[in-house]
């Protein structure tokens, strides 16, 4: 099967959470990247209730740069059986809604693989 990738970018306000990408079904791989100097945190399906009530990925050392990264991949190829997800499964990709919520302004990157 082929793929092909999206990747957009949001920069946040202080304080505001911000959907940065809507919920698909079809997501192969999703990375999400901190690349603003503030740390970011991310809800799936519904926002972060607060910063720090979520995946919390740091900042960047300065702004543009590569801060926290998080990525999701289902596995193409057989894995060793000593490999860390499990063999053929891969680990779950999260399918939901992303949000972003930084108690400072920040910005993000979100890559996606899809059919």
């Amino acid at each position: 099967m082929s793929y092909h990738t999206t990747t957009s970018s949001a920069v946040l306000s202080p304080g505001v959470a911000q959907q940065v990408v809507g919920p698909n079904s079809n997501r192969y791989e999703l990375t999400l990247q901190v690349t603003g100097a503030n740390p970011v945190t991310f809800g799936f399906g519904s926002a972060p209730s607060a910063p720090g009530k979520g995946l919390t990925l740091a900042g960047a050392s300065a702004a543009g740069g590569q801060g926290g990264a998080r990525v999701w991949a289902q596995n193409a190829r057989q894995q060793p059986e000593d490999y860390y997800a499990i063999k053929n499964k891969g680990d779950a990709v999260p399918r939901q809604s992303i949000w972003a919520l930084s108690a400072a302004a920040s910005t993000v990157v979100v890559i996606e693989s899809l059919p």
